[in-house]
């Protein structure tokens, strides 16, 4: 390809350089945990277990 071409190219679709993803933080991790119902009932179940274990609930 000729230069002059590269240089259209360029003009036209941008330089060839992805975005760098956004990170996301450790309480949006831990909140999106809780979105799917299915996911509640289990945090919820294994909740009860371990308190009827260490004898918070008798």
């Amino acid at each position: 390809m000729k230069g002059s071409e590269s240089i259209k190219r360029l003009k036209i679709y941008g330089e060839n350089i992805l975005k760098p993803k956004k990170r996301s933080g450790a309480l949006k991790i831990l909140f999106s945990q809780f979105k799917n119902p299915i996911s509640l009932i289990l945090h919820f179940a294994s909740g009860m277990f371990f308190s009827c274990m260490t004898g918070w609930i008798r």
